[in-house]
Parts: C-alpha cells; structure tokens; sequence
C-alpha cells in the first residue's frame, strides 16, 4: 500500500509537469522580418518624411504586433522581431515631421517561420496617400433650396493649380437622392493628396436646353489618406441665367 501510495504522488507531480510542458509544447519561437523601403527615388528629407511605421497583418487585417514598431526613415531598413509564424501583409507608412502618415507601401504573402529571419524583397515602395472630397453645395438660403431657385441640377469641374482638368465634367441633380449618392454627397476618390484643387460648379435650370442660373467655386487643399469635405454657395449670376462667368 506504501509503494502505491508514492506511486500516486509522484504520478500527480509528472502529471503536473507534464501538464505545464504540454502548455507550451507547440509553441513556436517567434521569427523576424527585414525589409526595406524607397520613397520613388527622393529622400526622406526631401519630403519631410521622419520615420517609417511597419505593420504586420493578419488575414483579418488585424495588426499583430501593438504598436507596431517604428523605424528613422533615413536608414531606408528595419528588423521586426517577435512576430509569430505565420503569413502576413506589411504595411509601411512613411509619417511626416508634423506626425501624419502621408505615404505608404505594402507587401502580401510575407511568410515568417519560427526562429528565422524573413527578407522582403525587392524594396518596398512608399507612395503618397490618395485622397477624396465629399462634395456638397447650398444655396444663401441654405441647403436643399433647389426647388426655389428653380436649380434641377449642378455642374461640376474640378481643376488643379495649372488648370488642368482633374477629373471629367459632370453633371449630378441638384437634390442628391441616398439610393444613388450613399455618402450624402458626390463622392470624388483617386485624387493625390496634397494637391490644391479648385471647384467650379454652375445651378442649370430644367430649361431646354438647360441655362445656367447659379455658380459658386472654392479651392482647397487635398489631405493625403482622408476624405476632404467640400461646401460650395451656389450665388445667382450676377448678370442673369446663362450669363454666368
């Protein structure tokens, strides 16, 4: 009965060991990735570009690593340590001095195995950010006054700063319906960020054809990776329908 009794003891004590090596028996020791980055042939001073953000993302786009660490622009390399095996999406973000994140780059499929180092390549390419305008206008009665001022529906051009067209003319109704414009206003993507745009929009009456009876304009400034809203007064012309300027 002695000898039984040890032997239960002891076999709770393995048990109990073998229980904590079962806990982390399968678990892999984490790899690493290097990778480099360019910024289209300038330097990172040239576009005030401070330091490089690296993110590494699961299938669900869900960063592994929080934060994710952060690497001198200038050295144009980083080493990611402690990232678990598996295969992941890498997205670098160049942030500025003023600490907004105006560039990017990623890489898919970036396989990382246990106790190994990963090397990405070729460089990773860091471009401006795209942006967009949520364009919307008012009348100086305010919004939606369309009916009253007999608007049935509005112009839009888009220009740069060398006047040259951004996007095609367009034309859109004055009173936006939510089935065909979800984001309550027309909706401009693709645009560089960055970039100063001027907005030239005229009100057309349901004449035919139709006559210009009000125009308004505004220029702004393009934030690299956001959305830009856009307000534009939509004021009689001065010297009557179709006679704007």
């Amino acid at each position: 009965m002695r000898t039984s009794r040890w032997v239960r003891v002891i076999g709770g004590v393995c048990a109990g060991i073998a229980w904590a090596a079962c806990g982390s028996e399968g678990a892999e020791d984490p790899g690493a990735i290097q990778v480099t980055w360019r910024l289209g042939g300038k330097s990172c001073a040239d576009l005030g570009v401070e330091t490089v953000r690296v993110s590494v993302r699961d299938s669900k786009e869900a960063d592994v690593l929080d934060p994710p660490p952060t690497f001198p622009c200038a050295e144009g390399k980083g080493e990611v340590s402690d990232v678990p095996p598996g295969t992941y999406t890498l997205v670098l973000e160049g942030v500025t001095t003023d600490g907004h994140p105006d560039y990017q780059g990623t890489r898919t499929g970036v396989r990382v195995e246990s106790g190994k180092v990963t090397t990405v390549s070729p460089t990773v390419n860091l471009e401006l950010k795209k942006s967009e305008v949520l364009l919307n206008w008012e009348f100086p009665q305010g919004t939606g006054h369309c009916n009253g001022n007999q608007v049935a529906q509005v112009e839009v051009s888009v220009y740069d700063s060398a006047a040259s067209t951004v996007v095609p003319n367009a034309y859109h109704p004055c009173l936006l319906p939510v089935e065909t414009y979800p984001d309550l206003g027309v909706l401009i993507p693709d645009l560089r960020g960055n970039e100063e745009l001027t907005f030239f929009l005229y009100g057309l009456n349901n004449q035919s054809p139709p006559q210009q009876t009000h125009h308004g304009r505004k220029t702004v400034t393009t934030v690299p990776g956001e959305r830009t809203p856009v307000n534009v007064l939509l004021e009689p012309c001065a010297a009557g329908p179709g006679q704007c300027l």
